[in-house]
């Protein structure tokens, strides 16, 4: 038990210190999220859980909008916009009656993802601060699940922590994708000269 509240510590140390270092690195006109905008209607797919305010579905690659998108058989379409435009939206949205922004919803499970109420971001700057810790999280998850998929030797477990990377976390991780070509050299094109 002891073990685990050391990697639990460790692994939370190196999820801030990866958000500080994508703050250095991002502005929120380079940060970019992707949206779902309904047909027809032209509204945000929101999420609703319980009796709270609707989230606005937020995804920070466009993997993962395609991925949600043709997984719940939305008829809606993805729309990328920066951060400051995001942030710009906030009086709109709040109209509609939607008090929260969640990050990277997982189609295929139940787990809430990272909300934020609107209430807690006082500028452009909380926004990208919540953006960039969703990011360096997913990331270093998605680091850990490839550490222990390498150090698999059964090649059909490996392959199964590998396809729940992709479906549970990280839709459009390369890295995850080239691990997944080495165990299935038959599934990439073959190369030419």
């Amino acid at each position: 038990m002891f073990e685990q509240e050391q990697e639990r510590s460790a692994q939370e140390k190196q999820a801030r210190e990866d958000t500080e270092n994508l703050l250095k690195e991002l502005t929120t006109e380079k940060a970019l999220v992707s949206l779902a905008r309904e047909r027809g209607t032209g509204r945000w797919h929101t999420i609703r859980e319980g009796d709270a305010a609707p989230a606005l579905a937020v995804f920070t690659s466009a993997a993962f909008v395609n991925d949600f998108i043709a997984c719940k058989a939305l008829e809606c379409e993805p729309v990328e916009m920066n951060l400051k435009e995001l942030f710009a939206s906030f009086p709109e949205l709040q109209r509609g009656q939607i008090a929260a922004l969640e990050f990277d919803r997982c189609p295929r499970c139940a787990d809430v993802r990272p909300m934020v109420q609107f209430s807690a971001i006082t500028g452009e700057g909380d926004l990208l601060r919540w953006y960039a810790a969703n990011l360096a999280s997913r990331r270093m998850l998605v680091a850990k699940n490839i550490r222990v998929a390498v150090q698999e030797a059964d090649p059909a477990k490996r392959l199964a922590i590998l396809r729940y990377t992709l479906e549970h976390i990280d839709p459009g991780s390369a890295d995850v994708h080239g691990e997944i070509a080495k165990l299935r050299p038959g599934l990439l094109p073959p190369r030419t000269s």
